[in-house]
């Protein structure tokens, strides 16, 4: 049987409360006997720069076969998402990971509507951070039309 952790994140820099950092996701991944895990760098979850966070991302996961690599995009930096998107798929990443909720932007944009449409086309599934129900629910109800 494989146990495979849903998602994760990381951090090359250590930071206090939760323990994000790259040791101690493999300490777990050890502890639980995970077999697989989907990662993305917490920096692509903050405000950082995405195309680093995406090469932080392709860089650790490389190193590390047990972790899959999942991409991330922000809307609220639309230059040359595309590249950002093309460089998730050309390192292999398995899945795009949005965060609305703690990058506190509204997943009601036209430009996250063609990001999602890119991925879809690439063949890749998204993971979307909500911040509370409500707002994933319209989005979904908005999706299934």
């Amino acid at each position: 049987m494989y146990a495979i952790d849903f998602i994760s994140e990381f951090s090359v820099n250590p930071i206090p409360e939760p323990d994000t950092t790259l040791e101690a996701l493999l300490r777990q991944t050890e502890e639980h006997d995970t077999t697989l895990t989907l990662t993305t760098s917490r920096r692509g979850l903050v405000n950082q720069v995405n195309p680093e966070a995406v090469a932080e991302t392709l860089e650790i996961t490389a190193q590390h076969p047990r972790l899959l690599g999942v991409g991330t995009l922000d809307p609220r930096y639309f230059l040359n998402w595309r590249d950002d998107l093309q460089a998730c798929v050309d390192g292999g990443c398995v899945a795009i990971r949005f965060a609305p909720g703690p990058q506190n932007w509204s997943p009601e944009t036209l430009v996250f509507e063609h990001m999602v449409e890119a991925v879809g086309e690439a063949g890749l599934p998204i993971i979307v951070d909500f911040k509370g129900s409500d707002q994933a629910l319209s989005w979904i109800r908005k999706v299934a039309e």
